[in-house]
């Protein structure tokens, strides 16, 4: 029997921005995690900022 393998897709993180400070990804952090606890689902294309 055949069995496929799959392996994950690479991200392009030539664009990537980073964070400044520990604070600021503290803070990303804690607010993506309130609204995955509010019920927020991640959808592809549907973020509040358009990518740069």
């Amino acid at each position: 029997m055949n069995k496929k393998h799959y392996t994950p897709k690479t991200a392009d993180l030539s664009s990537a921005t980073p964070f400044i400070s520990a604070e600021e990804a503290w803070f990303w952090f804690m607010t993506a995690q309130a609204a995955k606890n509010d019920g927020a689902r991640v959808t592809a294309g549907q973020a509040r900022q358009a990518p740069v």
